[in-house]
Parts: structure tokens; sequence; C-alpha cells
């Protein structure tokens, strides 16, 4: 089998019918890949949803998996479990794929077959109009992905997202899998376990790399275009990057960083000033300020 294609969830069943319906639209053989769908305890419609698209699409080899232990990098790591391929692909419960999306990454594994983490490109797709006061600079933290306008590996310190991931089993185990201490439990929206999984296959000597032809595009609600989600997502990523640091140099090295995040911010701030947005201007600074907010905060309270 050349993929397993992993969706982890927790009540998003609404968005997680149409990502099913684009995985039954791979024009890939389906006897080369799966799917696996692995539920975190959704008290939702999921496995009513999932359920159907089995029944609509039974060439699809698609499974229902439950992980009862609560958090995204549980999740993540029953799939190194379940999956039958070494080459793990995952994707969010919010996606958009074209039809030819495995072929590109089949693609790229055939490149860069010493790869062994991938991160893919990742557009937005916004079902409604764009709040004035969100400035698109902070696209990132919906999930824009395009680091580079061609494949390649990934400079020091750059890392995939996790709506579009590759993940080779035997690498991701020796690793040690994802640190179920940070990343997305319930409705706690931390971050970082992505990067720290991604630190921890570069120092056993892993190639990571970006695949810039496998895109596909995440779905932005309006329920996560509000200054309260924002501001969760901000402090969420503050505190992931607090709980992977280990020593005070860890520290003082992110608070270097994040002094020249703070200069580059007011610039920005600054032109949006003279372009006479300042909605955006105030967003890009409470942005920054939100970040030191979650890092300086313990887990369980970055809200």
């Amino acid at each position: 089998m050349d993929f397993s294609v992993v969706i982890c969830t927790y009540n998003r069943c609404d968005y997680l019918r149409d990502t099913l319906e684009d995985v039954a639209r791979l024009r890939y053989p389906t006897k080369d890949f799966e799917v696996l769908v692995i539920n975190n305890n959704s008290t939702d419609d999921t496995v009513e949803v999932v359920n159907k698209a089995i029944d609509l699409h039974p060439q699809v080899n698609l499974r229902l998996i439950k992980e009862v232990n609560q958090g995204l990098s549980f999740a993540r790591n029953r799939a190194f479990e379940e999956a039958k391929s070494d080459y793990i692909i995952f994707i969010d419960d919010d996606v958009f794929l074209p039809e030819v999306y495995l072929q590109n990454w089949q693609a790229f594994v055939n490149q860069f077959p010493a790869a062994e983490m991938a991160g893919g490109a990742v557009e937005i797709h916004v079902d409604g109009p764009m709040p004035e006061w969100f400035p698109m600079v902070l696209k990132q933290i919906l999930g824009k992905h395009q680091p580079y306008k061609t494949s390649k590996q990934y400079g020091k310190g750059g890392f995939p997202i996790g709506c579009n991931m590759m993940v080779r089993k035997l690498a991701g185990l020796q690793a040690g899998a994802f640190n179920t201490a940070i990343g997305r439990t319930g409705s706690q929206l931390l971050a970082g376990e992505e990067k720290d999984l991604a630190h921890r296959i570069r120092k056993l000597g892993g190639q990571i790399a970006y695949n810039a032809w496998a895109s596909l595009r995440h779905r932005i609600g309006s329920e996560r275009l509000t200054k309260d989600y924002i501001a969760r997502q901000a402090r969420g990523v503050g505190l992931g990057d607090r709980l992977q640091h280990r020593t005070v140099f860890d520290t003082v090295k992110w608070l270097f960083i994040q002094e020249a995040k703070w200069a580059a911010s007011f610039v920005i701030a600054l032109m949006y000033l003279v372009g006479l947005q300042p909605q955006k201007a105030s967003t890009v600074l409470k942005f920054r300020w939100w970040v030191l907010q979650g890092y300086f905060k313990k887990k369980g309270v970055a809200r």
C-alpha cells in the first residue's frame, strides 16, 4: 500500500463530510491507499458521517478508529499503530483536496526518497468574508503554508504544518512519535507538536522537505475568524513553545526571536496605519502580545 491518509477529528462532522467526499474523488488506485479516520471522542454525528461515507463509497478502503485518550497528538500516534503504509499523510478534517492529490505526493516521494517528514503546500479557503480587523500578514495562523516556490528541503528550523503533512511511520516511531503533552486537546488550542517532532527527527539525521506540488485548501469557517479564537490560537502557540523548552537557554533564545518579531510587527503595524487600516494594525500587535501571554501561562489556562 502506497499511502495511509489519516484524518484526526473532534466534533467537526459537517466539515468532515465534505473532506471525505473529496477523498472519495481521488484519482488514485484504491488498492494502493487507505483512509483512517481517528475519532477522538467526538460527541456529534461523526460516527454516522463516516459510516455513511463507507456505505456510499465502498471502493475506498476507509476505516473508522476511536482514540479514547483526548488530544490530537494521541490521535496521531494511534495512526502510527494502525497505518498499513510506511508513508502516513495527515490531513485535517476541514480541507478540500484536488483529485490528483496523491499523484502529487507520489511524485514527491519519487524525487525525495530520503525524506522522512514532509509538509505540503496549503492555501486558505474562507467560507465567508474576511473581517476588516484581520490582517492577511497573519494568514499562517489560519494554516497558510507556502514557504518556497518549489519542492526542496526545509531550511534550518523550518517544519511542516499538520493539515498537510507526511511522516514515514518508522521515522516517526524512532523519534518517539508526537509529544502528547503538547498539541490540541479538545477545545484547548495548543500548538507545536509538528515542530517538536521535526526537531527530533532532525536530531536523528532525518531529512525534512517541502512538497510544493501536493497542495490542498484549508477551509476556514466564521467560527475561526473571531478575535477570541485568534487570541486563543496565539496563546496556544506561545504555550506550545514553552512546553517544548527544557533550559533557561531555550527561553532566552525564544525571547530573542520574539524581540525580532516584535520589531517586524511594529513596522507592519505602522504600514497598516499609514494605509488607514488601524484595526489591522492593532491586531498585528495584539497577536504578538497574546503569544507572550501564552508562553508565560501554565498549561490549561491558555484561553
